[in-house]
């Protein structure tokens, strides 16, 4: 076991001729050392894909995560202006609910007002203390008609924005899940993760989709710029764009 190649080498030099015949010096060391370079030679080979897979690894996993990144930072974006139009019609309800309040308190004043002035039809103070009374009441009666617009504006605002978000959901959810959370994301500020729907084994370096998950990740953006990554990611599935 303690030949090396140099050994195998000078033992063919050492050959001697016999009885007409050329007799090796030391055939068994020859396939002994045969033995002993294949399987370093197969350690090479092997140490060579293992330093590859480190350092393609890294890298393909950055692909794989900067695209679910790039899907979940899109999905949250329009989730986010669902989000922002329903809790704008929401507020407006609560403000118009507090106009209201106050058109009613107003109006009782203006009635007040009102008979007094005509109790004493020459009387100026309470002329005056009417017209400021009657302002106000319209002003209150003109900022209900603007929020009720509002209102209704932000609902249709929040009804196409739903639209949008089941859209994209739809074609997310061919390839990633969309999981609700016990606790606000740092991240995306609400609780809500998009994950793929298949795990990763950490012995497969580029992970690469199906070829229908590949077609249909890209889909997700429409060829919008912010699906560069997925498309990257996707070419790992043998297709290119």
């Amino acid at each position: 076991m303690g030949c090396t190649l140099a050994n195998l080498l000078e033992s063919e030099e050492l050959s001697a001729r016999k009885g007409g015949r050329i007799v090796t010096a030391a055939p068994l060391a020859y396939h002994k050392s045969m033995a002993i370079f294949s399987k370093l030679l197969g350690y090479l080979i092997l140490l060579g894909f293992s330093a590859a897979l480190l350092a393609a690894g890294p890298e393909a996993d950055t692909v794989r995560e900067n695209c679910r990144k790039s899907v979940s930072g899109a999905y949250l974006s329009v989730y986010d202006r669902m989000v922002r139009a329903r809790d704008y019609k929401i507020f407006l309800e609560r403000e118009l609910t507090r106009h209201k309040s106050a058109l009613t308190k107003s109006q009782q004043t203006l009635k007040t007002k009102e008979k007094a002035m005509k109790d004493n039809e020459f009387d100026t103070v309470l002329a005056a203390d009417y017209d400021a009374a009657k302002a106000g009441f319209d002003t209150l009666t003109e900022k209900i008609a603007e929020v009720e617009l509002l209102i209704k504006q932000a609902q249709e605002e929040h009804d196409a924005q739903k639209l949008v978000v089941e859209k994209m959901e739809k074609k997310i959810r061919k390839v990633f899940n969309i999981e609700k959370v016990q606790k606000v994301l740092i991240d995306s500020g609400y609780p809500i993760q998009v994950v793929y729907r298949g795990d990763c084994s950490k012995y497969r370096y580029t992970c690469p989709l199906s070829r229908q998950e590949a077609f249909d990740l890209v889909k997700i953006f429409d060829n919008q710029p912010q699906g560069e990554d997925c498309k990257k990611y996707a070419s790992h599935s043998g297709i290119d764009f």
